[in-house]
């Protein structure tokens, strides 16, 4: 048996003819181009629903915001984070170093005189036409 209160309602409201008005809505969308996303539509990320996900650019007046890895959405530019930075721009500075030149003066030991060897201070290079020849560690002459 049904119950008074599970039984629909129905009010039906009567119009006299003349006063009965017809209204017409027109919805009319721009296309798009098949890379443009409209507002609060996806934009990106791991989330969007076929991959590759072309939709990458959002319609004028919204930009993507890439909240999350999963999900990036066309944002109306009204909300958009305003960019502050207090990090001066970078400045690189060159400087240039003259080019010194050192002139040593090379001290050649003389023939027969000792080059080099175990604790050897002084001259390890010989006059020409001779050469530095080792006679044992300890003594290194020049022949």
């Amino acid at each position: 048996m049904l119950s008074k209160s599970s039984l629909p309602i129905y009010i039906l409201i009567s119009l006299p003819f003349s006063t009965a008005q017809t209204i017409t809505t027109r919805t009319t969308t721009a296309s798009l181009a098949p890379n443009v996303q409209s507002l609060w539509g996806v934009c990106g990320g791991d989330g969007a629903p076929t991959v590759p996900w072309t939709r990458t650019i959002c319609e004028s007046g919204a930009w993507c915001s890439r909240g999350n890895d999963y999900l990036h959405q066309c944002l109306p530019i009204s909300i958009s984070p305003t960019a502050t930075s207090t990090t001066p721009p970078t400045t690189i500075i060159v400087t240039t170093t003259p080019l010194i030149t050192k002139t040593t003066t090379l001290t050649l030991q003389t023939k027969y005189g000792k080059c080099g060897g175990v604790s050897h201070v002084g001259p390890t290079s010989c006059q020409p036409p001779a050469t530095c020849s080792v006679l044992n560690p300890y003594y290194w002459q020049c022949l």
